[in-house]
């Protein structure tokens, strides 16, 4: 399961290459992953970079598909005088 507190709220095509690179590198041991808005988290397994990984996939497909547009919703209240 990855830890999603520490991940950025979106993701690039950077933050992919770079755990693409420390999940090569991640049979040497934990690695650390600095992602494009300067957060650093340490994953300790494969498992938990092919966790992350797939989740900035995902994200990624979902931005192109939507154009990189949230849908949102509001909830107002109007009172009338």
């Amino acid at each position: 399961m990855v830890n999603t507190g520490q991940l950025p709220a979106s993701f690039t095509d950077d933050d992919l290459a770079a755990v693409h690179r420390a999940l090569v590198d991640s049979v040497a041991g934990p690695q650390k992953v600095r992602f494009a808005d300067g957060r650093e988290v340490t994953y300790r397994t494969a498992d938990e970079l092919l966790g992350v990984q797939r989740l900035i996939q995902q994200q990624l497909q979902q931005n192109r598909r939507t154009g990189g547009i949230f849908a949102r919703s509001t909830r107002a209240t109007f009172v009338r005088d």
